[in-house]
């Protein structure tokens, strides 16, 4: 028990639960405001902080060798459960994001986002980056992931993974050409696809890029 507590990164950890339980806080004071009984979404992150901290201690307690070889599958059923949302999911306010599990609806995508932050790096390493055929690997799982998301429709969920993926490939020590090539195609696609996307998508993206208030003369 003491090796393991050795192994804990408390100058990560202690400010992780500390943003975790000032989260909570805001949410529980939101919620006290939205009706009579209030709805239970402090319970509820209660439920995930919990389940958070479980795995934090589980992959603590498996090590890094269990974990390398354990990624690849992680990722696999990840990504299977992504495309299987699409076709068995629940629709909930126009999107289908989840697969019910009884009492428990699952969320793929968020699933998909720890299982790719620990099998992209395996894909990269070893000087596995600077190797075109590695990288047009790495780079066709991720606008393929990015993809099912965004069918979902889930935009802002598929997004998260290009910087996530740009950031690893640019640490695993990715030639310039190869990011500067991704990044022009990425443009091109996102160009090619604004006539596709749905009209809150469009607005988001619009935000991002002019975040300044626009001021209407009369």
């Amino acid at each position: 028990m003491v090796k393991y507590l050795r192994k804990i990164d408390w100058a990560t950890l202690i400010p992780a639960l500390m943003l975790s339980g000032i989260g909570l806080l805001f949410i529980a004071s939101a919620a006290e405001n939205m009706g009579s009984p209030p709805p239970p979404f402090a319970e509820r992150q209660i439920l995930w902080l919990f389940v958070s901290i479980l795995v934090y201690f589980t992959l603590l307690f498996l090590g890094l060798k269990r974990i390398k070889k354990m990624a690849p599958f992680f990722f696999a059923a990840a990504f299977l459960l992504v495309a299987l949302v699409l076709e068995i999911g629940t629709y909930y306010k126009g999107a289908k994001r989840w697969i019910t599990l009884g009492w428990f609806n699952l969320q793929p995508s968020e699933f998909a986002k720890f299982s790719y932050i620990l099998f992209i790096p395996l894909l990269l390493i070893e000087g596995k980056a600077k190797k075109i055929t590695y990288f047009a690997i790495f780079l066709g799982i991720t606008l393929l992931l990015i993809l099912l998301i965004a069918a979902e429709p889930d935009l802002g969920t598929s997004l998260v993974f290009l910087p996530l993926g740009f950031i690893m490939a640019s640490a695993a020590g990715t030639k310039r050409l190869y990011l500067a090539s991704a990044f022009l195609i990425l443009i091109i696609a996102t160009l090619c696809s604004l006539e596709h996307l749905r009209p809150y998508q469009k607005e988001r993206i619009l935000a991002f890029a002019n975040p300044e208030p626009v001021s209407y003369t009369h």
